[in-house]
């Protein structure tokens, strides 16, 4: 099954210490479900000083030709899937995010990129947004046939894309990693804040004060070598601490 190929990715981006070779595995594995190209984005305004969503590509692969002609007539500015990647939680697909109130002009651009991408060989594909306390930090986008994705494999395929995200973040730190011993309540804390949450969200969760939460959070952030709360997740990611 090609649920079980998942599975098995997920345990390789730890394993790997070449980010290059989680890369390569990567897309094998969505080769299997013909969704060929992607792209593994960053948010390069977390902060939110803009108003518009801007990513920037950690690692990507689309038909030759297709970048230039997307940057060329600018469709970025009206692509669907790239506008509400950065209003939605869940992870969703490309088809699903046509609307119908928007103007006959801008359909027609629409209607053309999209062509162009079918002429491509990209007819449909996913995108899962990956969120961390501060909010977007980036997604994945994948791109290929028309493929119908239970609720599992999204959900795997969303599990997937925070850890490549976190795993390329630094990939000169997969080697040489010490080993760590949490604290049940430690690791507890560690699971909220991979879920987003904040400290005050934590506390109530967790039925203890803000100040302990800061403290088992400063506590992880000593323990995994750690420069902020979203650098210990991405750190934890790596060192199999978070699935």
């Amino acid at each position: 099954m090609k649920i079980s190929l998942v599975i098995h990715m997920l345990a390789l981006v730890d394993e790997f210490q070449d980010a290059r070779a989680v890369i390569r595995e990567f897309e094998r594995l969505i080769e299997h479900y013909d969704l060929r190209y992607y792209a593994l984005y960053q948010r390069s305004q977390p902060d939110g000083i803009t108003t518009r969503t801007s990513l920037t590509a950690l690692t990507e692969r689309w038909p030759d030709g297709w970048q230039k002609t997307y940057a060329e007539r600018s469709y970025r500015l009206i692509d669907p899937v790239f506008l509400q990647i950065g209003s939605r939680s869940l992870g969703f697909r490309w088809r699903d995010t046509m609307t119908a109130s928007v103007s006959a002009a801008l359909r027609r651009r629409i209607d053309r990129m999209l062509g162009e991408a079918r002429a491509r060989g990209m007819a449909d594909g996913y995108a899962f947004p990956i969120h961390s306390a501060r909010g977007l930090v980036g997604g994945l986008v994948l791109g290929g046939k028309p493929v119908d994705l239970g609720p599992v494999e999204i959900a795997l395929f969303e599990t997937l894309a925070r850890k490549l995200f976190w795993r390329l973040q630094a990939p000169e730190e997969a080697a040489a990693v010490p080993a760590v011993a949490l604290t049940q309540r430690e690791e507890e804390t560690l699971h909220y804040l991979a879920d987003g949450m904040t400290s005050a969200e934590i506390s109530q969760r967790m039925s203890i004060s803000v100040h302990t939460v800061d403290w088992y959070v400063n506590r992880l952030q000593m323990k995994l070598q750690a420069r902020n709360r979203h650098h210990a997740v991405a750190r934890a990611f790596r060192l199999g601490l978070l699935t």
